[in-house]
């Protein structure tokens, strides 16, 4: 998973003009991720990291 910082540096060096396969190889991510970051950027503007808490698991302190 990238985080907010990546996934701004690969929607800028998308925009530079890199393809989203060779994005996908320096990222070590899907090319499906790869688009699916750009579209959120061209939809939205930012492209942040989306969290669903839903699935957070929360260990309770022992002490």
């Amino acid at each position: 998973m990238l985080s907010n910082e990546e996934r701004k540096l690969l929607a800028d060096t998308y925009e530079k003009g890199y393809k989203t396969k060779d994005l996908s190889e320096i990222f070590k991510i899907s090319v499906n991720s790869v688009n699916r970051i750009i579209r959120q950027k061209k939809r939205t503007g930012p492209c942040k990291l989306h969290v669903n808490l839903k699935h957070v698991i929360v260990e309770e302190n022992p002490f």
